[in-house]
């Protein structure tokens, strides 16, 4: 599977990095990173702009037993796609991107508040859907903690 290049941002002292419009390929592989402000960062992957009761997750941090969240996106129930932290994140997602089905989604992101050999970073796993069944053409990160994206870069891949 030969990957394309559909976006690539970069944004500072901001709350949202969005991919723009790029064209709806079958798969998608989507490659963030981001370090903090004052405050923590708390990556929210949301698709087409939607922030609606849209998504269904189950994740899982550290390898621990695992969490189910349904009817994500409000306010009151945001899970991003790291614990949170003061320092940097990096967040992989895998999509499948197929015209009339909901998006079947995969990711896996770290966040470092420390640095040196005594910090080890946390790691997160999501699987998850989106219940949308049009072509997923735009992705936004948006921080969902109380500092802001110091630096960000948002990547995304595609192949049919």
């Amino acid at each position: 599977m030969a990957w394309q290049p559909l976006a690539y941002v970069t944004g500072a002292s901001t709350d949202q990095i969005d991919s723009g419009t790029f064209d709806g390929l079958k798969f998608l592989n989507v490659e963030f990173t981001a370090k903090a402000t004052a405050g923590t960062i708390n990556s929210v992957f949301t698709f087409n702009s939607i922030t609606t009761q849209s998504y269904a997750i189950r994740e899982q941090v550290n390898g621990g037993s695992g969490s189910t969240n349904l009817n994500l996106y409000n306010t009151d129930n945001l899970s991003g796609t790291t614990n949170g932290t003061d320092g940097q994140v990096y967040v992989n997602c895998f999509i499948s991107n197929v015209s009339g089905y909901e998006k079947l989604f995969w990711s896996w992101g770290l966040d470092n508040t420390g640095s040196g050999s005594g910090s080890v970073p946390d790691r997160k796993t999501i699987s998850g859907h989106f219940i949308g069944t049009d072509l997923i053409t735009s992705i936004q990160s948006n921080n969902g903690g109380t500092g802001d994206y110091q630096t960000a870069t948002l990547s995304v891949y595609g192949s049919d």
